[in-house]
């Protein structure tokens, strides 16, 4: 009878995709659990193992691996000999596989790793746990065979790596692996240094597992960690002996030739992505560990040889990692230094120009220092750095560090007065630092406002050096220092500070720059000019870009793009978080204006965002804003909302206490709920277009979602990390505080027939169909489309029944209540049951 059972839950469950016939095979203390027998554990242990090493879908396997955990976990705690032998075997039988199937090949050995993982995971001991690693390690670094028989390339080393990568990145294993890690380190830039690809892949991935696994998961490059906790990473390298000799391989690759721009394309890519491949990880260490005293020359000079490199991204990356060496209190000295030394190349400046901007922004940030007499430093290289240099790209850097400084002194208010010229009399009649005055009143200082005033270029490869003269100008009347520019000064102005933002690059680094330096441009402006049309057009335009940016335009089928890299959604948030940080004291930051309506849900959909750096980045530009309004009762304190939850609410909140009266906030409520989103930030034809979207027929959703999909390989969500279901609970709060006045009856009355259609629906699959643990219901878009129908009238009858307006929700109480009286008979998800009797007032 119990085999029978076993049967029946594993193979018996329905027409579901295989990951679910295991999803609810749990071990515990359970009868069932305890009457198996060996032959049982036996069994289902095969059945998974089979299933594991068969399957070659992730989204398949990833429940088969727990089912296996779990037996492993119960074979290996069993009071029969027998079956406590069972998970040995089990690792016996994976080598084998490992070595089997060594030509058919995928990125990440498909259920493999999961076989290893979940045998481990049973705890059968610390000499067990060094045998399997030190097994998987030998393959690893076996020597690469062909099959003569059949010329077929056999590859076990890509099993072995994607197995040890699993091990190093499960939290199960924390402790047992410490002592694994230089040994694993070694393998790993080994299989850099290879010829295969699969092997340099599989050695990568291990490689940033045990970046991670170095620190215990802790991002100490992140901006936030303070430089005390930066040097204390530096132990690692007294734990890892040899880990200064690996950097040093890796950042000085002999078998690789120096990158030549003069090479073809094709070339050129290769021999940089290999560069790349060895060099990102060495700099990954050094940006969260610093160097080792006896090899901190050996790696700085390895380190800046790559900052004057020919690729822009290792440049970069090269920059970073080395502005996080000086000492706090030598970032000064090390700046005069970089100033002063010479380059060779247009690239080399470029790197040294990077560094720069990394090391002044570790100096505001550590020493809190305001740097006018650095801005005097970098001024003094005017000359050569603009004047005589053709590059557009350097030349760009080097105003952008000029802005980044201006930037600084306008944050400090280390000068609110307004100079009418340049007469030296005058400077000394007005209380000002003396440093900022010998600026305003040098040649170098003069030669910047007429350049920076110049008429930007509308070709594309001019864009970044156009954007950083516009970001520059705009702070310098920011600061009122407006002696520079005089009746003798020619200035040239642009009919549209956006020129630069529509003439974008193919360079995505550079898009990337030229849209974090628009955010701060136009809140420059905006906080100068107030309201104008010039000013509106340009936010309008930006706006856009943000949207596009940050891929979450689409509205249904009627806009398509593609999904933006990561890099350019984190420079949407920057530049956001910019213009806000500007405009937030302002006559423009403290109005309550649809753009700014805008900009505050594009700042809640980065709270959204799939990467959690983006996330994070969304949460601290939430702190920027004034919450006053939030806190109304003093009860908390305005810098709560640092996590990202958090962050999310009050910015909800945010919305309600300051557009509470707002159409557009209301119909963005409304289309949110039901699962229509990012339609306010669309041109107003758009807008009428998605009308017919924004009511699709629920009946017609229900139909689809429910569905059996066949497809073997199922595309992934784009995000896993936003709750649909949460969401939608977030919008009903909001739609039921907002202000809703007789010109919204038409959309709200569009809501009530949507609604009603929807508990209609419900009504009908109840009856046919009844639900329970293992129902129709459990189907994650049907429960998250049930939960929108439910609030959708959940909050109609909540807001407007007796409220006066023309919007009757007694036929939607009814059927609610039919619905409820069906769902107790048919055992409907106990979840919505809840939701269904808050929304009759049957409960609190």
């Amino acid at each position: 009878m119990l085999s029978t059972l076993m049967h029946a839950m594993i193979a018996d469950i329905g027409p579901t995709p295989v990951s679910h016939k295991f999803q609810h095979i749990v071990f515990n203390e359970t009868p069932i659990a305890l009457a198996f027998q060996h032959i049982h554990y036996q069994a289902l242990g095969e059945l998974a193992f089979t299933e594991l090493a068969e399957l070659r879908h992730r989204g398949a396997f990833s429940t088969v691996s727990q089912t296996f955990a779990a037996c492993c976990f119960q074979c290996a705690h069993s009071k029969h000999r027998e079956t406590r032998a069972l998970p040995k075997k089990w690792y016996q039988k994976t080598i084998l596989c490992i070595q089997q199937r060594s030509s058919a090949l995928t990125r990440r050995s498909a259920g493999l790793p999961a076989m290893i993982t979940g045998i481990l995971s049973a705890k059968l001991g610390d000499e067990f746990f060094c045998t399997v690693v030190q097994g998987l390690q030998a393959i690893a670094g076996a020597e690469i065979k062909v099959d003569n028989k059949d010329d077929h390339l056999r590859l076990p080393q890509v099993h072995a790596f994607n197995c040890l990568k699993d091990i190093f990145t499960d939290g199960r294993f924390g402790s047992s692996v410490q002592h694994h890690i230089p040994t694993s380190l070694e393998l790993a830039v080994d299989a850099l240094e290879s010829d295969r690809w699969a092997i340099r892949n599989c050695g990568l991935m291990l490689i940033k597992a045990l970046i991670t696994r170095l620190h215990d998961g802790t991002d100490i490059a992140s901006s936030k960690a303070s430089s005390s906790h930066r040097r204390l990473s530096t132990l690692v390298y007294d734990k890892y002996k040899n880990l200064p000799d690996l950097i040093l391989r890796l950042l000085i690759p002999k078998d690789l030739t120096d990158i030549d721009e003069a090479q073809s394309e094709a070339t050129f890519t290769g021999t940089f992505v290999l560069r790349a491949q060895r060099v990102f990880p060495a700099l990954e260490v050094i940006e969260q560990s610093g160097v080792p005293k006896h090899h901190q020359a050996e790696i700085r000079q390895a380190v800046w040889k790559h900052l004057e490199g020919a690729v822009w991204p290792i440049r970069d990356k090269a920059a970073k990692a080395l502005s996080y060496l000086p000492a706090s209190d030598s970032i000064r000295i090390e700046m005069e230094y970089c100033l002063q030394k010479t380059w060779s190349t247009q690239n080399a400046l470029h790197g040294r120009l990077l560094y720069l901007r990394y090391l002044y922004t570790r100096l505001r940030r550590d020493a809190d220092e305001i740097s006018e007499d650095i801005l005097c430093k970098v001024l003094e290289y005017f000359e050569a750095m603009i004047m005589s240099n053709l590059c557009p790209i350097t030349r760009a850097s080097y105003i952008a560090l000029v802005a980044d400084i201006l930037e600084a002194i306008q944050e400090a208010d280390s000068s609110s007065v307004h100079f009418s010229n340049v007469d030296k009399d005058i400077l000394d009649t007005v209380k000002c630092p003396q440093t900022l005055s010998r600026i305003c009143a040098s040649d170098h200082w003069q030669g910047l406002i007429e350049y920076v005033g110049q008429e930007c270029s509308v070709k594309p490869q001019y864009a970044l050096e156009d954007a950083a003269k516009h970001r520059c100008k705009s702070l310098v009347e920011r600061l009122n220092i407006s002696n520079a520019i005089n009746a003798s000064t020619p200035v040239i102005h642009r009919p549209n500070s956006m020129d630069h933002v529509r003439a974008v690059p193919h360079n995505p680094e550079q898009s990337d720059q030229i849209l974090r330096d628009t955010g701060k441009l136009l809140g420059i402006k905006a906080a100068q000019a107030h309201r104008s049309p010039m000013v509106d057009e340009e936010l309008a335009y930006w706006i856009r870009a943000l949207k596009l940016a940050q891929d979450e335009l689409a509205v249904g089928s009627l806009v398509e793009t593609t999904n933006q890299d990561v890099n350019t959604r984190q420079a949407a948030v920057d530049s956001l978080a910019g213009f806000l940080e500007i405009v937030k004291d302002t006559a423009y930051g403290t109005q309550r204006s649809p753009e700014m309506l805008q900009l505050y849900l594009i700042l809640y959909d980065s709270l959204l965002d799939d990467d959690e750096v983006v996330r994070d980045s969304g949460a601290a530009a939430v702190l920027k804003l004034d919450l006053s309004a939030v806190f109304r009762d003093g009860s908390e304190d305005p810098q709560v909302p640092q996590m990202v939850p958090a962050a999310r609410e009050k910015l909800l909140d945010l919305l309600v206490a300051q557009y509470e009266d707002s159409s557009i906030l209301g119909m963005e409520s409304v289309q949110r709920l039901v699962g229509v989103r990012f339609v306010a930030a669309l041109p107003h034809g758009a807008q009428e277009a998605c009308q017919i979207q924004r009511y699709s027929s629920p009946s017609a959703l229900f139909e689809k979602i429910r569905k059996d999909d066949t497809t073997l390989f199922v595309e992934e969500k784009q995000n896993l990390y936003v709750d649909e279901a949460q969401e939608a609970c977030n919008w009903r709060r909001v739609l039921i505080s907002v202000e809703w006045t007789t010109n919204s009856t038409g959309i709200l009355n569009g809501l009530r027939h949507w609604a009603i259609e929807g508990v209609e629906t419900l009504i009908k699959l109840t009856q046919k169909e009844p639900d329970g643990a293992l129902g129709w219901t459990s189907k994650p878009n049907v429960f998250t489309m049930g939960v929108r129908v439910i609030l959708a009238a959940d909050a109609l009858i909540l807001r407007f029944e007796g409220e006066g307006f023309s919007i009757d929700c007694t036929d939607l109480r009814r059927r609610l209540q039919y619905l409820l009286l069906v769902g107790e008979e048919k055992s409907l998800n106990p979840a919505w049951q809840r939701m269904i009797k808050r929304a009759l007032g049957h409960d609190a």
